[in-house]
């Protein structure tokens, strides 16, 4: 009995010519926070016999972001109501006082992390990693990387400079199922180990952290610094003197 898996994109029928128009959504007013986003999921199918019997296993949904097309509205505010607040407990990535800029405190001599990053988050299309589910008897087969890294092909299939960001309290709302075996008294324990998974799951795909902040991102260009930066080499907090 043959058996595959097979992933289908959903995407608004003009995002190809959306991402490569670089003018203003209409509505840019403040009201409308999220103009210049899309939204994408990704479907992983479990696909049985020569019938093609299809049962839905797993699922990640991203945002496409465009500066360009985002008028005076704040990233950092489309990022705080995609996440659903999860980004205000994170260090804020884009600078308080003007939104297309990347924080200098993230950035800053003392904070840089590992040094991969400069000021190129400020520039090209963003994809923001929401969040991925894979049901739990198909887990730890790779499927979860398989759904991150087809949505990340298709869009450098259309645009020339791509950064995907992603918070490892944000991508996996699998964890703590995942996790919830193991007996941990200490709630703090917990959300640590949640945290530790997540960000293991994200530089197996090639994440690494931006400076000493909460969020990782990815970078499109196979030669940015950051594609050569072993994970085992990424910065981590604890690494401050």
């Amino acid at each position: 009995m043959a058996e595959s898996f097979d992933i289908r994109l959903e995407a608004p029928a003009n995002w190809k010519t959306w991402l490569g128009d670089t003018k203003p959504d209409s509505d840019t007013s403040p009201q409308h926070v999220l103009a210049g986003a899309k939204r994408m999921m990704a479907y992983l199918d479990f696909v049985r016999n020569a019938n093609g019997e299809r049962r839905l296993i797993g699922q990640c949904e991203c945002w496409l972001i465009m500066r360009t097309k985002m008028g005076i509205n704040s990233i950092q505010d489309m990022l705080n109501q995609i996440t659903h607040g999860e980004s205000l407990h994170a260090d804020p990535i884009f600078d308080t006082f003007d939104e297309s800029k990347v924080s200098k405190s993230v950035l800053s001599p003392k904070q840089s992390g590992s040094g991969v990053w400069g000021t190129e988050l400020e520039r090209g299309v963003l994809v923001l990693i929401k969040d991925v589910f894979i049901q739990r008897e198909q887990r730890n087969c790779g499927l979860g990387r398989k759904l991150i890294e087809a949505v990340l092909a298709t869009i450098q299939e259309r645009v020339q400079v791509f950064f995907a960001i992603a918070l490892p309290h944000c991508p996996l709302f699998e964890v703590k199922d995942a996790l919830a075996q193991y007996l941990v008294d200490d709630v703090y324990d917990f959300d640590k180990r949640t945290v530790e998974f997540a960000i293991r799951f994200l530089r197996t795909l090639g994440f690494r952290r931006v400076g000493s902040s909460d969020w990782f991102a990815y970078a499109g260009d196979p030669d940015h610094p950051s594609r050569r930066l072993a994970s085992k080499d990424d910065f981590d907090p604890v690494d401050r003197g």
